[in-house]
């Protein structure tokens, strides 16, 4: 009799390091579910193997959207710094009203 398992029943396979679940080439496998049958100890390999699929697909997302952050942040850095630059070479009202009189003394 085949043993009905419902999902998140294998707490252990959610606790496995994602790098060694990249070393399984997991995604080789089409989830098919011959090992599922093949199995003598009924075990759903199959979900187990879905299961730790998604964690890697999320994983991958994290990391994705790590680096999508740090890139924002380093842009918004620069713009930062370009402005900051741009503030402090910019003429002061001192320097205006020079140009301004040095304009008007031309003929």
């Amino acid at each position: 009799m085949p043993v009905s398992v419902a999902a998140g029943a294998y707490p252990h396979a959610q606790k496995i390091c994602i790098q060694k679940l990249e070393q399984l080439s997991l995604d080789s496998c089409i989830e098919c579910g011959l090992c599922d049958a093949a199995c003598p100890s009924e075990i759903p390999l199959t979900r187990t193997f879905a299961a730790a699929k998604s964690q890697i697909n999320l994983a991958d997302a994290e990391v994705a959207n790590a680096r999508r952050a740090e890139v924002r942040f380093e842009l918004k850095q620069s713009r930062s710094v370009e402005l900051h630059a741009r503030v402090a070479n910019r003429p002061t009202n001192t320097d205006k009203d020079q140009l301004l009189a040095s304009l008007r003394e031309q003929p």
